[in-house]
C-alpha cells in the first residue's frame, strides 16, 4: 500500500474514525495540514513526521470534507508510505557524482538517491543549500560546500494548491554540470579557428594571385624598360583587371 493510515477528523481535531483505530481518543488538532485546512480550506502537505499507528517517518498529507452547503465538516488525514517516493527516485538514472533529494519545507529531508539510508530525516537547517531554495523556490542555484566542491542545484516545488509543500533538488558538481557547455564551447572555439584559419589562407592566395604577382610583375618590366629594354612586356592578361591593363 501507498499509505500508511487514514484518518477522519472533526474540525475541533477530534477523531471521528480510522483505519487502524487507536487504543484511547485523540485530539490530533495539532497537525500542521489540519491547521492548514482549516485556515485555507485547500489540500494541505504537512512537514517529516512520525505516523502514529505504526511509529515510522511519514508525511500527512490532508484534505477537506465539506457538507452540502459548502461547510467545512472534516479533515481527511492521510499518512503516505515513504517507499512509495523512495521507489520512485530510485529509478531515476543520475550523473556521477549526482543527487536527487526531496525536502519538505523545513528542510527534512525525506527522500534522497543515492545513500537515502543515511540521510532520511537529516535537517538542512540553516545550510546554503535550505537558503538557497528557500529563498529562490524554482530555478537553478550555485552553492558552495566548504568540504566539497561547489554544486549547481536544479528545484522545483511541489504544491499544494499555491503553496510550496515540499521541494525537489538535483544537484551536481559544478565540473560536471558545465563539462558539456565547455565541451561544446571548445569544439565551437576550434571551429571559428579553423575556419579563420581557411580564410586566411584562401585570402592570402586571392591576394596574390590578384595584386602581389601582378605588382611584382609591372615592377620587374617597369625595370628592364628603365634600363632601355624596349622589348619588356608584362606578359600579363589585361581582361583579369585593372592592375593588367
Amino acid at each position: 500500500p501507498d499509505y500508511l493510515n487514514f484518518d477522519l477528523i472533526d474540525t475541533n481535531g477530534r477523531l471521528y474514525c480510522s483505519a487502524i483505530l487507536p487504543s484511547e481518543r485523540l485530539n490530533l488538532s495539532g497537525q500542521e495540514p489540519f491547521q492548514r485546512v482549516l485556515e485555507t480550506r485547500q489540500f494541505a502537505i504537512g512537514a517529516l513526521a512520525t505516523n502514529r499507528a505504526a511509529g515510522t517517518p511519514t508525511i500527512h498529507c490532508a484534505h477537506p470534507v465539506f457538507n452540502e452547503k459548502r461547510q467545512l465538516i472534516y479533515v481527511l488525514s492521510a499518512a503516505l508510505d515513504l517507499g512509495l517516493p523512495s521507489r520512485v527516485v530510485a529509478r531515476v538514472s543520475l550523473p556521477e557524482g549526482a543527487t536527487l533529494s526531496v525536502l519538505d519545507r523545513r528542510g527534512n529531508i525525506i527522500v534522497r538517491h543515492p545513500d537515502e539510508g543515511s540521510w532520511r530525516g537529516k535537517s538542512l537547517a540553516g545550510q546554503p543549500l535550505l537558503n538557497a531554495i528557500l529563498a529562490e523556490r524554482q530555478g537553478t542555484t550555485l552553492v558552495s560546500h566548504p568540504e566539497t566542491a561547489a554544486h549547481l542545484y536544479a528545484v522545483a516545488p511541489i504544491r499544494a494548491n499555491d503553496e510550496a509543500g515540499l521541494f525537489v533538488s538535483l544537484g551536481l558538481p559544478v565540473e560536471i554540470a558545465y563539462a558539456t557547455a565547455n565541451r561544446v564551447l571548445i569544439w565551437n572555439l576550434a571551429l571559428v579557428g579553423l575556419v579563420g584559419a581557411i580564410a586566411l589562407a584562401l585570402a592570402r592566395a586571392y591576394a596574390g594571385r590578384r595584386f602581389i604577382h601582378p605588382i611584382n610583375t609591372l615592377v620587374t618590366a617597369a625595370q628592364r624598360l628603365a634600363g632601355g629594354d624596349l622589348t619588356a612586356r608584362t606578359g600579363l592578361n589585361q581582361r583579369s583587371g585593372e592592375l593588367s591593363q
